[in-house]
């Protein structure tokens, strides 16, 4: 019932965060000052709780937070993953000034030193870091199968139902 109005991402944590609040405070804490919210449906609450971003300073001229409903350009509104709600919000992508992009979900509650990672990421020369917990998968989650130096080798998504995607 929790989600019957609302998004996950609005979801109340422990009284007084919503699950969005740690993503935007790792994306915040690691100097990103340019952050897009790609909005899906029964968004609203999630709206009302962002306001501005002062609360991330993310309130700014330049960069700050935008906010991006899903009724653009070729959309139907309900997106079935994040390459489709990417697509979604691609004019939008096109036209901010920053060479890179962090793709983060913002319903999961951690503690990451994003900083770290994208200091990784750039040293390492690959186009794209994912940032993954080990150990049993349960539920429709993508996997990833990684060489002994953490090189993905394949991804695994639902959709593809252990066919794979090599990466």
């Amino acid at each position: 019932d929790l989600t019957r109005y609302r998004t996950n991402a609005s979801l109340p944590f422990c009284g007084r965060y919503r699950l969005i609040d740690f993503a935007l405070s790792s994306l915040s804490n690691a100097g990103v000052h340019s952050v897009g919210v790609i909005m899906q449906r029964d968004y609203q609450s999630l709206l009302d709780h962002l306001g501005s971003g002062k609360a991330w300073d993310l309130s700014r001229r330049s960069g700050g937070l935008h906010l991006l409903p899903p009724f653009g350009v070729n959309t139907r509104g309900d997106y079935t993953g994040t390459a489709e709600a990417l697509n979604a919000v691609i004019s939008y992508v096109r036209n901010i000034p920053e060479s890179e992009i962090v793709l983060m979900p913002a319903d999961i509650v951690c503690n990451l030193d994003l900083a770290a990672a994208i200091a990784q990421h750039d040293a390492s020369g690959c186009g794209i870091t994912a940032i993954c917990r080990g150990g049993a998968v349960t539920g429709e989650h993508h996997r990833y199968l990684t060489a002994a130096h953490g090189r993905v080798t394949k991804l695994i998504t639902s959709a593809s139902a252990g066919a794979g995607v090599a990466a």
